[in-house]
């Protein structure tokens, strides 16, 4: 016996009956997406009806060996946006989950809190911006599939998600006053009491209300150099936060103008006539085969080499080190000549006048590689050679090529942020992390391990 359409009775029932089990197991997951995307609760059981409507029309299309969430979820936010235009509302400023049951009243009370305050900085946003916060940094759906899902390269929902933490961090600040998140212990109850609302999203709210200057107490190990760039008018230098205590002074820069707007908060803006000199060679003197720089960059297109950081190799034109990007070849270049082997990799054409985030490492092992916007692009097998020794300075925005005081060129044009230096190599799971917006005093232990 078949049905009208020709497919075997017994499939389609079985197909029915898979998409029903499939849906009771994951319904007050449906119900929670619902609700952060700012659909009231009276509304939230009939959304979910329309939910499993449109799961079961497109049940063929689903892909049993992938997970079944985030495609459920991409359902459901669809829904959830039909709804709100619809209703013409943005966004419920109740609740985002609840708090665990095992926790203290105290614990619950301020979890409520932060909650409140996250769901109505979300409720602000405009719809784009809350739509992909909620499904990557709550619900942790992966950004390649996000771009497939909307059809858009990946680096294009890299920089909406770092546009959209921008804007979610401006309410966050507005909001700061009533924000229970001064004292470090309370900071750490209210993300044990609001675990729920999702790691990502919670380090991301820590990170946004917490003072863009503030010290570095606990530095992820091997850190050897951490600009952040957040200086006010007129500073004529950015200090080092690592336990090197390494200032790098502006020169040729107007330090009325330098400082600007970042992916994070501040940044340092360059025009191609000036450079930043961190004169003390000591933090870079017993540097061994390891290596790690990682920085967000925004370039403006120039032609020829523009230099991000470097450090002198003698008084010619070689380098203990390298990072930078040629822009008559359109590639990020990342050397030493203590080593063989240049990594050269193609620049995005859509990455000019934009944040990305950068990141060269050079392991024990003599393997070089770099990361754009925190995924690998290119790695190779290259020789092992101590990157330490010698007393030139740092310099970041150019390059010494000649005897001392012969003058700094190749000078980058365009905006810095975030300069960190490691004497170690880095993994995947950091390396994803610092590109994800943290800063390395905030990269969880997780990720470091792995």
């Amino acid at each position: 016996m078949t049905s009208v359409s020709g497919q075997p009775s017994v499939t389609r029932a079985s197909d029915d009956q898979r998409c029903v089990r499939a849906f009771n197991e994951d319904r007050e997951y449906v119900w929670r997406i619902l609700a952060r995307h700012g659909v009231p609760r009276v509304d939230v059981e009939d959304l979910a009806q329309e939910v499993f409507l449109g799961m079961w029309r497109r049940w063929h299309q689903y892909d049993a060996d992938r997970p079944l969430r985030p495609w459920l979820a991409g359902i459901a936010s669809n829904v959830a946006r039909a709804h709100l235009r619809r209703s013409g509302r943005e966004a419920a400023r109740g609740l985002i989950e609840r708090p665990s049951p095992d926790l203290s009243g105290e614990d619950r009370l301020a979890g409520r809190r932060v909650a409140k305050v996250l769901a109505g900085a979300l409720a602000d946003l405009p719809e784009r911006h809350r739509e992909l916060l909620v499904l990557h940094d709550v619900e942790g759906v992966p950004v390649r599939e996000i771009a497939a899902r909307v059809g858009v390269p990946v680096f294009t929902i890299y920089t909406r998600l770092r546009r959209a933490r921008g804007a979610m961090a401006k309410g966050l600040r507005r909001s700061r006053a009533v924000l229970p998140l001064t004292p470090s212990t309370t900071r750490r109850r209210i993300l044990a009491g609001y675990a729920a609302v999702g790691v990502a999203a919670m380090v991301l709210l820590v990170q946004l209300v917490s003072p863009p200057r503030a010290p570095v107490a606990r530095p992820l190990g091997g850190m050897i150099g951490y600009w952040r760039f957040d200086e006010r008018p007129g500073s004529t230098a950015a200090p080092d936060l690592s336990a090197a205590a390494n200032p790098c002074v502006l020169r040729g820069l107007d330090p009325g103008r330098v400082w600007t707007a970042g992916p994070l908060a501040g940044a340092i803006a360059l025009t191609g006539q000036g450079w930043l000199e961190c004169s003390r060679p000591e933090p870079f003197a017993t540097l061994g085969e390891e290596l790690t720089i990682s920085l967000w960059v925004n370039a403006s297109p120039a032609r020829g080499l523009r230099t991000l950081v470097s450090r002198q190799l003698g008084d010619g034109r070689l380098d203990r080190f390298y990072l930078g990007i040629d822009g008559s070849r359109q590639v990020v270049v990342f050397s030493s000549h203590l080593w063989k082997g240049v990594l050269r990799h193609p620049f995005p054409s859509h990455a000019w006048s934009r944040w990305v985030h950068l990141t060269a490492v050079h392991s024990a092992e003599g393997v070089s590689k770099l990361y754009l916007d925190g995924h690998e692009v290119m790695r190779r097998q290259t020789t092992l050679g101590p990157l330490g020794g010698g007393t030139s300075p740092l310099i970041i925005g150019g390059a010494i090529n000649g005897p001392a005081g012969s003058g700094v060129d190749e000078r980058f044009k365009g905006a810095l942020d975030e300069l960190v230096i490691y004497d170690r190599a880095l993994s995947a799971g950091e390396v994803a992390a610092l590109a994800a917006g943290a800063q390395p005093t905030t990269v969880p232990p997780s990720v470091v391990r792995r």
